[in-house]
């Protein structure tokens, strides 16, 4: 329904649902023309109680059983509530009855939608497109919507495209297009879209604001801060605008004025844990570290389950070398999101501070399970192993990273050095030789972890026949 309707029918029939839901309280059945009850059917549907919008369309069609309206509006609600075959039959049957009906086709493209039949969607929609010829911006409009509301953002673009190109002026079309062009992560369109809608409109704080999240991905901040602030000007209660406003400060390094923004925020919304959780981080950012931890635990007691807040206690307490409580708050972190590389690294990294082999050991072992592309993290695992006499565990962690980093020169110098250092020769020359075939340059890390391997005559003769190969 666009805005003509929708006031339209709030001005003629707002007080069809209040009469309507008297005589459910009454025990009775109401009887509606059919204006108005494309009108009920239509609301519930808005507010999102379809099963209602069902009821009544059941009701009207009881009462109107001719009526093409009636049916349409009846297959819009089965189709809003997820029973996409039966709303389809019925745009079926009043096909057969109305086969000029553009909005026939355009409930059915909104169906085929809903069965991930986008061809056929397409097909559907492009036959209400050329049923519509006296309205066509209206059209686009609205089938560009259909596919932006169900987050196919490309094909909302397409519709919206072509609108655009018949009526380069229409606000709705401006707005919902540079809406999807953000989505497709087409940053600049999207702004220049957004710039075209506030001349026509700039009193939109909506528009101001959703600018200056683009022109933040775009890392025009001082953009970014002058949208958010006409946004905020508009509307002082426009909090997401403050909010985005004191993160864009903080993207561009002005801590200080980002936390004097975090704290107007935290004005209209003291129980934010993101705004104490962002504003802590400021202050690490700052080297206060009192201020972080203060912050820090405000998040923490509202939502003890806030796993990044337990890192950033981590944080400050390793920066106070202290060291015992930067490792219980590392594993606090690690416990409530399991699956964050950088909480992983940090308790690794403490557990080395504290020469803590198992937890390091642990952590680094989580790593190469998280993220067995990361070459650094296996050979890491595997020195750590090799250091505390666990040579044979180092060596069967590389040859597992050699199979899921093929083309790593770097694990093939290592193994080489570590079969070296265990007397494995013939093995070491191997992979050694594996090595060199994928980057020369790099032999010499075999060298800086295996003495024995520089020493070694065949590796000598294997690096002068590359040498020779590569004059």
């Amino acid at each position: 329904m666009n805005q003509g309707e929708k006031d339209f029918y709030e001005e003629d029939f707002s007080y069809v649902v209040n009469q309507y839901m008297d005589a459910l309280k009454e025990g009775r059945t109401p009887y509606f023309d059919v204006h108005e009850f494309e009108y009920l059917i239509e609301h519930f549907i808005e507010v999102g109680e379809s099963l209602t919008a069902i009821d009544v369309a059941e009701i009207a069609q009881y009462q109107h059983p001719t009526s093409i309206n009636i049916k349409l509006k009846k297959a819009s609600a089965l189709l809003s509530n997820g029973e996409v075959n039966e709303g389809m039959s019925l745009l079926g049957d009043v096909r057969l009855l109305e086969p000029q009906n553009s909005d026939v086709y355009m409930l059915a493209g909104y169906g085929y939608i809903l069965r991930d039949e986008l061809d056929k969607s397409e097909w559907a929609f492009e036959e209400a497109i050329e049923l519509s010829a006296d309205d066509l911006e209206e059209v686009f409009f609205k089938i560009g919507s259909t596919f932006s509301h169900l987050n196919i953002f490309d094909y909302a673009e397409k519709y919206l495209e072509r609108g655009y190109q018949v009526n380069p002026k229409n606000d709705s079309i401006l707005f919902e297009r540079a809406f999807c062009l953000e989505k497709l992560d087409e940053f600049q369109k999207s702004a220049d879209l957004y710039e075209e809608f506030l001349n026509i409109d700039p009193f939109s704080t909506s528009a101001w604001y959703n600018l200056g999240i683009v022109y933040n991905q775009l890392q025009e901040y001082d953009k970014a801060i002058e949208a958010y602030d006409y946004a905020i000007a508009l509307d002082e209660e426009s909090y997401s605008s403050i909010f985005n406003k004191a993160n864009t400060l903080t993207n561009m390094g002005s801590f200080k004025a980002a936390i004097k923004t975090y704290k107007e925020y935290l004005e209209y919304d003291t129980n934010s844990e993101d705004a104490y959780l962002y504003m802590a981080d400021c202050y690490i950012q700052l080297n206060d570290n009192y201020q972080a931890l203060v912050n820090y635990q405000k998040a923490l007691k509202i939502n003890t389950g806030n796993a990044e807040a337990w890192f950033g206690c981590a944080l400050v307490m390793e920066a106070e070398d202290k060291l015992d409580e930067a490792l219980v708050f590392a594993k606090k972190a690690t416990r409530l999101d399991a699956a964050k590389q950088e909480y992983w690294q940090q308790l690794a990294h403490i557990g080395n501070l504290l020469n803590l082999t198992d937890e390091r050991i642990a952590a680094l072992e989580r790593l190469t399970s998280l993220y067995p592309e990361s070459v650094h993290y296996w050979l890491d695992y595997a020195d750590t192993l090799f250091s505390n006499n666990q040579q044979k565990e180092a060596v069967d962690q590389l040859i597992e990273a050699k199979a899921a980093n093929g083309k790593s020169a770097s694990i093939l110098y290592h193994l080489a050095a570590y079969l070296f250092e265990m007397g494995e020769e013939h093995k070491a020359v191997k992979y050694f030789e594996e090595g060199l075939m994928l980057d020369f340059n790099s032999h010499t890390d075999t060298f800086q972890v295996s003495a024995k391997a520089r020493e070694s005559e065949r590796i000598k003769r294997l690096i002068k026949k590359f040498q020779l190969s590569r004059i």
